[in-house]
């Protein structure tokens, strides 16, 4: 299930918006891979280190994010 995993990202100070998908590994099988866009004002790198003490705190191990990508969100003009 990775709703849970988007929900409890998107809980965390500094994340707008997170997307958790099951990407193919011929290692370990399936892992978690989460997209996230940081918040503007927010430090992408401060954020992403927050995340991660977060999300290994309330997952099981197989459920933390395996690949992690930041997805920057820039202004939209009218």
């Amino acid at each position: 299930m990775l709703s849970p995993i988007e929900e409890l990202a998107e809980q965390v100070d500094g994340v707008r918006r997170a997307k958790a998908s099951a990407v193919q590994n011929p290692v370990a099988g399936q892992v978690v891979a989460l997209k996230i866009a940081v918040e503007q004002d927010a430090d992408p790198e401060e954020v992403l280190g927050r995340l991660k003490g977060v999300l290994r705190q309330a997952l099981p191990k197989p459920a933390w994010p395996r690949l992690w990508t930041l997805d920057p969100i820039e202004p939209q003009a009218n």
